[in-house]
C-alpha cells in the first residue's frame, strides 16, 4: 500500500496486519502515488503539479530494489498506469475543475508520446451526480463550506483516473465533485480504444454515499 508522502510503503500477508518499509529510493514528499504491474513489475508514479513527474520499477519491493525508469518529461496530477494487452502501456491523469481528464501512449522509457488527449470533463447539466455542495446544494449549508463553494466557483473536480479493460472495451473511471464534499462519487466512460472516443455511462455514479462520516465513496 503506497500512500501520499509516506516516505515508503506498507505490506501485508493477510490485509490484517500491515508492517510499515522505509525507502529513501522514492521520492518522500510526492502525492497521490499510482502501483500498477507493468510487464511483471511494479511501477510507481506519484503527483507534481509544477515539476516533472518520475517513474520508478520494482520487482521485488521488499528489497527496497526501487530503480528509477525516467526523471520524467512533465508534471501531471492522479496518475494511472495501464497495459494493454499487446503491451502498450498508457498514462492518465488530471485534477481540476476546469480542465479535463488526459490521457497518453507511453514509450518504453515511459515519456510521453506525441500531444496528451483530452478525454472527460465535467458535464453537471446532464450529469447531475457531479454538482458541487454538500448534498448536491450549491449554496454552503455549514461555515467550513463557504471558502470550498467560492473556490470551486460552480465547477466540479474531475479527478482519479483509473482504466480497466474487460472484453474488448475500455473502462475510464473517475470521481467527482470534489473530495471534501459528502457526495464525492465515482462514475464512468466506455470507449473501443484506450484514448477513445469515449462515451458516459447511465449507470454513472457507480459508486455513490452522500453523507455519514466519511466524505462520499469516491476516488475508487
Amino acid at each position: 500500500m503506497f500512500v501520499s508522502m509516506s516516505a515508503g510503503f506498507w505490506h501485508s500477508a493477510d490485509l490484517l496486519r500491515w508492517e510499515y518499509r522505509a525507502t529513501s529510493k522514492l521520492p518522500a514528499l510526492d502525492y497521490a502515488p499510482d502501483v500498477r504491474e507493468v510487464d511483471g513489475a511494479l511501477c510507481i508514479s506519484a503527483s507534481r503539479k509544477r515539476d516533472n513527474c518520475p517513474f520508478f520499477r520494482s520487482v521485488d519491493p521488499l528489497a527496497d530494489d526501487f530503480v528509477e525508469i525516467t526523471p520524467g518529461t512533465f508534471p501531471f496530477w492522479d496518475p494511472n498506469l495501464f497495459q494493454d494487452d499487446d503491451g502498450a502501456v498508457y498514462l492518465y491523469w488530471g485534477c481540476d475543475n476546469f480542465t479535463p481528464l488526459y490521457g497518453a501512449r507511453l514509450s518504453d522509457t515511459f515519456e510521453q508520446i506525441g500531444e496528451p488527449m483530452p478525454l472527460i470533463g465535467a458535464d453537471v447539466a446532464t450529469h447531475g451526480w457531479e454538482q458541487v455542495g454538500e448534498d448536491h446544494v450549491t449554496t454552503p449549508t455549514r461555515p467550513d463550506q463557504e471558502q470550498l463553494l467560492a473556490r470551486l466557483e460552480g465547477k466540479p473536480y474531475i479527478e482519479g483516473a483509473w482504466m480497466t479493460k474487460h472484453q474488448d472495451t475500455y473502462y475510464l473511471q473517475y470521481a467527482a465533485p470534489a473530495t471534501q464534499l459528502n457526495t464525492y462519487a465515482d462514475g464512468y466512460y466506455t470507449a473501443p480504444s484506450p484514448l477513445g472516443p469515449f462515451e458516459y455511462s447511465l449507470d454513472s455514479p457507480f459508486s455513490s454515499k452522500p453523507g455519514g462520516f466519511i466524505t462520499g465513496a469516491g476516488h475508487g
